[in-house]
C-alpha cells in the first residue's frame, strides 16, 4: 500500500487558511526529527500531525527519531481524548523498540497513562502484550494479546503477539497458524516480520521447503531484512550439507 504523505497546515501566517506544508514518504529520510519538531511547534500542528509524523519516521526504520516526536507531543496540552491515548499508547511502542531497561520502564509508564485515559484503547492492550513478551513473561502478555483479540477482533499486533508467545511456550504449530492468518488477512501490513516467523515455524516442524520459501518471501518484501538472510543462508548450508553428505555415501 502506498504511504500517505504528511500534510502540515500552515497557521503561522495570516495570508490564507489553506496552505500547508507536504512532505512525501521519501523524503523523510533526509528530513531531521529536529527540523520536523520546530515546524510542528511553529505551526501548532493539530497532535494527530504528530502522531502521523512519527508514523512516517517508524515506517521508514527511524525508531529513535519517531520516538523523540511522540515524546514532545506526550508533553503538549490539548488534544481530545482519542489523539491523547493514541499519542501516549504510540509512545510506549516506541520505547519498545528501542530495546533498553529504561526505555522498557518508560514504556510502562507510557501505557499506564494510556489505560488511565481510555481502559479499551487497543493499542495499549497490545502494546502491554508487547512490553510482557519483552519482559518474557509469556502468561501476562498471552492475556493482553487474547483480551485484544476478543475485544477488538483479528487485529495484527494482537495476531503476531499471539504468534511470538506460542513460539516462546514452543507451540510452533500454533504460532504458525497464527502467522498465516496475519498474512491471510494483512497481506501487505505484515511484512517482511510475519514471514520470518512463519519461516522458523516451519523450519521447527520439518517443513523445510516452506521455509526457504518464507525467507524468500520476506527477502522480497524487505531485502536489508537480517533475520530472513540469515535463515536463508542456513538454510541453504544445510542442504549443501546434506547433498554432501549424500554423495559421500554414495562414493
Amino acid at each position: 500500500t502506498e504511504q500517505a504523505s504528511l500534510i502540515i497546515p500552515i497557521t503561522s501566517s495570516t495570508k490564507s487558511k489553506d496552505l500547508f506544508i507536504e512532505i512525501f514518504p521519501e523524503e523523510v529520510t533526509d528530513i531531521s526529527s529536529s527540523t520536523l519538531l520546530q515546524v510542528l511547534k511553529d505551526e501548532n500542528a493539530d497532535l494527530d500531525v504528530w502522531a502521523d509524523a512519527a508514523l512516517m519516521y517508524m515506517q521508514h526504520k527511524k525508531p529513535r527519531e519517531s520516538s523523540k516526536i511522540l515524546q514532545e507531543a506526550c508533553d503538549r496540552p490539548g488534544g481530545s481524548r482519542e489523539q491523547r491515548v493514541r499519542l501516549l499508547a504510540s509512545a510506549g511502542i516506541a520505547h519498545l523498540t528501542q530495546a533498553a531497561d529504561k526505555e522498557r520502564s518508560l514504556a510502562d509508564h507510557r501505557f499506564t497513562s494510556a489505560g488511565k485515559v481510555d481502559t479499551l484503547y487497543p493499542m495499549t492492550w497490545a502494546g502491554r502484550g508487547m512490553f510482557n513478551l519483552s519482559m518474557g513473561r509469556l502468561d501476562q502478555a498471552r492475556f493482553f494479546f487474547d483480551t485484544t483479540l476478543k475485544h477488538c477482533g483479528q487485529v495484527l499486533p494482537a495476531l503476531l503477539g499471539m504468534a511470538a508467545v506460542l513460539c516462546g511456550e514452543e507451540d510452533f504449530k500454533g504460532a504458525q497458524d497464527f502467522y498465516a492468518k496475519a498474512m491471510r488477512l494483512y497481506p501487505e501490513q505484515s511484512g517482511a516480520a510475519a514471514r520470518v516467523g512463519f519461516g522458523l515455524t516451519c523450519y521447527r516442524l520439518g517443513q523445510v521447503d516452506r521455509a526457504k520459501a518464507a525467507f524468500s518471501r520476506a527477502l522480497e518484501i524487505d531485502a536489508e531484512n537480517v533475520d530472513a538472510m540469515v535463515g536463508s543462508v542456513l538454510l541453504d548450508m544445510a542442504s549443501l550439507d546434506d547433498t554432501a553428505r549424500d554423495y559421500r555415501s554414495r562414493m
